[in-house]
Order: C-alpha cells, then structure tokens, then sequence
C-alpha cells in the first residue's frame, strides 16, 4: 500500500482571474491518499467526527483509514463474505454511511444506504461494538424502506446528517428506466425522486419521526418526509458545514448534468424541476406548471465529452486558503473536475482539472479536506500546491436565519417495520462481486453485469471491458486564459406534450484551464461498474479519451 499526503500527482489548474475578486484557486492537485491499498469500488468517504476516514465499498463493505493505514479488518461487512443483506452491483450495492453529530461521545449508532436482496432501498442503523474500529453486524435496525419497483438503476444512494438541525437528509432517485415513465419525481405521494428529511435519534420510535417544520406536514396528497422534489438520481448532495446551503448533483437524462442549490436558512419544499425539465431545457411539461414554480440549476454543463455529474463538497479546510468556501464536482465520463462559487451577485465556475480518472464520489474529512474515489480503487485528497497563502475569499450576501421548530412528536402515517430481514428474496439469486483486488489494474472477473438480475432491468449497463489509466499523466501547459460565455440552449422534449418556455437564465462564464491532463499512455475505456451515475435510457458504451 502507498500512503502520501503531500506527494503525487501535481495536476495543476487555472487561475481564477483576481479581477473578479474572487478565491485565486492555483495549482490545484491531486495527492494520493490509498492508491493500491485494497479497496474494492469505492463510492464514498466520510468522517465519523475524528481523524478516521470510512471508506465504502460498493459490495457491502465499509473500510476504515485510520493512522495512515487501510485496516484489514472492514468496520462494517454486509457483503456476501459478511452478512449478505446487499445486493450488488451496477447501480446497487451499500452506497453510503452517515454518523450523527455526537457520534463517539453521546451517540453510539450510525446509518447505512443500501439496495437489498429485493431489490428496495434500505436505510438502517447500526451500532458499533466494544472496539471502535468494528461494528456490530448483528444490530440492523431497518429505519426506512423504499419500494424501487421495476428498475434496478436510479436508486440514489446519499445519506447527510444536516449541520444545521441534526436531522438525517436521504435522496432516493426517480425509480429508474428513463424518462421516469410513471414521473415518481414529481409525484408527491411517493418518496422516489426527492430529498427527504426525517429524525433518527430521538428514539422513540426506533425508526423515525417526522419534523414539525418539515414544508409538507399536514398537506393532503403529500409524504411528510419530503423536503424537496423534482429529482432525477441526485449522485451525491452535501452540506457546507460553515452555512449550512445544501448542494445536490442530479444527474441529467441525456443533454443537461446540473447542479442544484439550497440555502442554508431554506424552509424546504423547493420543486428542482425533473421530468418537467432537464436542467434549464424543457424535458416532458405534460401536466406541469409554469416555469415559475420551479427551482432552476445554479450551475448546468453538456454532454460534450461529458456523460454525469458527480456532486463534491464545498472546502472548509484550513490548510489551503485559496480553496476556502468552492465547491468542487465532477463528471464521472470525462473526469474534469470544477470549482463553483457565489461571489455575493451570481455564480461563477471554472474547469480546474482534466484528469484521467472516473470520479465517482467525493468526501470530506473532520478538517474539512476534501477527497474523492475513483475506478481504479484509489483515493485522493485535493490540494493547493501554492500552500497555506492567506487570500480573500468571497462571501455570501447575509441572509434571514430561519429557525427550526422541534421534532413532532407524532409517528408518521409511513412507519416501516424495525425488525430487519437478513433473508435474501427469492427473486434476488445474484451473487455480489468477486473479492476485490489489490491493485489498479481491473480484470473482466472484477466487472459486475446487470445479467445477474433477471427480474430487474437497467437497459444502460452493458458490461465493457477495458485498461484503466497510468497513474503518471502527462502535464502540457498553455499560456493564455480566454473567457468564453457559455450559450444559452434550449431543447426539445422528449413527448408530444406542449412544452412551456424554457426558463431565462444568465450562463456562467468558462474559461480554458491552463494545464490539460492528458492519459496519453492508454486510451481511457470506462467499463462503468457504477451505471448508477449514468443515464437511465441511454446506452453505455466505451468512453475513450487520449
């Protein structure tokens, strides 16, 4: 296993230009955190409230970097070489772990995201043991299941505790297929397509309660546990930790990948717009409203050699000033990475990164560094090689503080049932995927297949093989910045619907990054053992890029 922190790949980026005043990002790196330390598909990192890093693996598996080393031993192993209850993969398997705040002190349980044998999305809760380090497999308490009929993609997959009021934040996607056929999305009696906000900790009773405060509590036709709606497969969403304004990736159908913005002192109840629309285009309107009553992207991007969003975190770290309060995503197809941020009037976003890597999701640690995992089974932490130089950075216009009414203390009408089944369903005979491999190289007995499944389809995931990037990138500078807006587009949905005008927006400027990393020693195949952050009716085919 190779550990660093500082050292590696010196990927450097542009300069966002002062004139704007906004943060003088400057040498954006990469440093290799694990590069061949035995992870096994990767799909997010998070923090538990000290310097540990759990590290999920699509399988079943949660890994524990603690100290400067991956430990043998998984925190938690719901696998098939643990207590089987994860059905992977494609776009399933466990896809994400949340600790509430307290947890380690006064708090002992934590909460996993995962498609079960059945094919529906579980959220469950476990403790941990007598030794911090592993979790008891034997304490699954399921707090919520989702019915995901049909479909074996957009199942979502994020768990967020929020920073502001405690409360667990869950974002399901749409039901999968394409198009969303029954529009799950904007359907209010559904949880699929939406961000839900529920109380996990209060303990009675062991499932959840729903928050008084919560924007739909007591409207007919609405499940109290919505906070938001209008969501496609939101692949990742996240809170700043200094504000609270929460940042969701939702990845588009087949034109538009966008990013969507909630303020921090936001009441909840924002409707972000699918199927009705694909990130600002018009997509299917049949029965839906005005443009008015949507939340629009603050930040969409095409399908030019990109195919879907990866959404990151905003930087709240200490060790580089220059990257203080940007949010940084990605796309998982072409592996550029951005940097987006309000400067107090509009919002402005650059390319920082080129790289060679399929991204598939980012992670914050307890300093707030940020890190993300990628196809080959590495994880790398961002950094600034300009170092710890004091700049301005940009601040948002003040806003009211909205205040939280306390949890209810009603049971709500949906109360799933807390005993867990450890049995797999009939239906579900697939076998998970082989024990993951040390190093970087992926083999075709490594490539899971949606043919394992056979009363689930996900028409976007044919298995491709192919040879993962060189760890080394060449790095090839340019010598001039040139701005170029990006144009306004409009598109044509995709039913015979009439279609309500596309909404007016200001493009955001780009500009040309001033260092391209390029995989000039094997041409990049992506063999796309994450389907889920790919679109739900298009077919998948080799990404190459030189």
């Amino acid at each position: 296993m190779v550990i660093s922190v500082l050292a590696g790949l010196a990927l450097a980026a542009q300069r966002l230009p002062s004139a704007t005043a906004q943060s003088g990002l400057n040498n954006i790196q990469l440093a290799p955190v694990l590069l061949t330390g035995g992870l096994s598909q990767p799909v997010h990192v998070a923090h538990a409230g000290d310097g540990r890093l759990f590290i999920v693996e699509q399988p079943g598996r949660i890994r524990l970097y603690k100290n400067g080393a991956l430990l043998s031993t998984p925190f938690l192993d719901i696998s098939d070489t643990g207590a089987n209850r994860v059905k992977c993969c494609g776009e399933e398997g466990l896809l994400s772990v949340a600790f509430p705040p307290g947890y380690g002190t006064t708090r002992n349980s934590f909460y996993v995201y995962y498609v079960n044998m059945a094919g529906n999305l579980v959220i469950a809760r476990y403790r941990v043991t007598a030794n911090p380090d592993v979790a008891d497999i034997n304490s699954e308490q399921i707090v919520l299941t989702i019915n995901h009929p049909t479909n074996g993609n957009h199942n979502g997959g994020q768990l967020a505790f929020g920073p502001n009021d405690g409360r667990l934040y869950i974002g399901p996607g749409d039901g999968g297929s394409g198009g969303d056929p029954p529009n799950n999305a904007q359907n209010t009696n559904q949880l699929l397509g939406k961000i839900l906000r529920i109380e996990v900790e209060a303990g009675n009773p062991v499932t959840y309660t729903v928050p008084a405060s919560n924007p739909f509590v007591g409207q007919a036709g609405y499940r109290s546990e919505i906070w938001a709606i209008g969501l496609r497969n939101p692949w990742r969403f996240s809170f700043d930790r200094q504000n609270g304004d929460l940042y969701i990736g939702d990845v588009g159908q087949g034109a538009w990948e966008e990013i969507d913005h909630q303020p921090g002192n936001s009441a909840g109840g924002q409707n972000y717009g699918w199927r009705c629309y694909e990130g600002n285009a018009a997509y299917n309107t049949s029965g839906c409203g005005p443009a008015s009553n949507y939340t629009f992207p603050v930040q969409v991007y095409d399908h030019n050699g990109n195919c879907s969003v990866t959404g990151g975190h905003v930087y709240r770290g200490t060790l580089f000033p220059n990257m203080q309060g940007v949010y940084f995503y990605a796309d998982y197809c072409s592996g550029r990475i951005w940097g987006l941020q309000f400067n107090g009037s509009s919002w402005q976003n650059r390319l920082l990164l080129d790289t060679a890597y399929g991204i598939t999701s980012f992670g914050e640690g307890l300093d707030g560094e940020v890190y993300f995992t990628e196809t080959g089974g590495r994880v790398y932490r961002l950094t600034d090689a300009s170092g710890p130089t004091a700049t301005p950075t940009w601040t948002r216009t003040p806003t009211s503080t909205a205040t939280r009414t306390p949890t209810a203390t009603n049971t709500p009408t949906h109360t799933p049932s807390p005993t867990p089944s450890n049995t797999p369903t009939p239906t579900a005979t697939s076998t998970p995927s082989s024990t993951p491999t040390a190093t970087a190289t992926v083999t075709p007995s490594n490539t899971p297949t949606e043919t394992s499944t056979p009363t689930r389809t996900a028409t976007d995931t044919p298995t491709v093989t192919g040879t993962p990037p060189t760890a080394t990138p060449s790095v090839t500078p340019t010598s001039t910045l040139t701005a170029t807006p990006t144009a306004t587009h409009t598109s044509t949905p995709a039913s015979t619907a009439t279609v309500q005008p596309t909404k007016t927006f200001t493009p955001t400027p780009t500009l040309t990054p001033t260092v391209k990393v390029s995989a000039t020693a094997a041409p990049r195949f992506y063999w796309h053992y994450l389907p889920l952050i790919h679109n739900g009716d298009q077919p998948t085919v080799p990404y190459s890029r030189n």
